[in-house]
């Protein structure tokens, strides 16, 4: 099941994406009572996809982001793949939605986008075997990572480059809006506190996948 986080008229929501681009009309949103961490009900209440305005499809406490973990790419910035994995943390505010302004910091124009796979964590946990993961994944979208690449090469010998925003949906017209949600999750409860994020104040140039 797709599910998507949207505003309309001010109010906040979710909503299970049914139909796609090819639909007569394009995708529909049939809005889900309360909220989708556990068990929920559709209300039946339908209104066009392109009728909302996108939010993030959470609001995670952090970002827990992995880096140097593909080894071409590692290479053309000529870093070697490390023997462990670098792990890193990103804030929450700096995750925006689908088609919402991405701000270059001001200490470089340098800044790239990388598209990404992102997990949302559905519960509270640590140290989960590998055969136990499936028990804490709420569900999983598309990420646009944006790095501002003018501190990589003082950063190589520490650790990844410092990150801009980070929005966790693509906003490239026709892309899938929401994340998926496994057909058989286990009950969890999140973290995520559903809200709007701030509006940022300056822009310079939009997210693309």
């Amino acid at each position: 099941m797709r599910i998507a986080r949207f505003s309309i008229d001010g109010n906040v929501g979710y909503g299970a994406v049914e139909g796609d681009a090819s639909v007569e009309g394009g995708p529909v949103l049939d809005i889900i009572k309360g909220i989708p961490y556990g068990d929920f009900e559709l209300s039946g209440t339908k209104v066009p996809l392109n009728k909302v305005r996108l939010l993030p499809p959470v609001l995670p406490s952090k970002v827990v982001a992995i880096g140097r973990n593909y080894a071409e790419h590692a290479a053309e910035l000529g870093n070697e793949v490390p023997e462990v994995p670098v792990a890193f943390f990103k804030p929450s505010t700096s995750v925006v939605g689908s088609g919402d302004p991405v701000l270059y910091p001001s200490f470089s124009q340098d800044v790239h986008h990388e598209a990404e796979l992102a997990v949302v964590i559905g519960r509270m946990c640590r140290e989960v075997p590998r055969e136990r993961v499936k028990d804490v994944i709420l569900g999983y979208t598309c990420a646009n990572d944006v790095t501002a690449r003018a501190t990589s090469s003082s950063a190589r010998s520490s650790g990844p480059a410092p990150r801009a925003s980070t929005p966790p949906a693509p906003s490239a017209p026709g892309s899938r809006p929401s994340w998926t949600r496994p057909t058989s999750p286990s009950p969890a409860r999140s973290t995520a506190r559903p809200g709007r994020a701030a509006a940022p104040r300056r822009c310079c140039v939009r997210s693309r996948t």
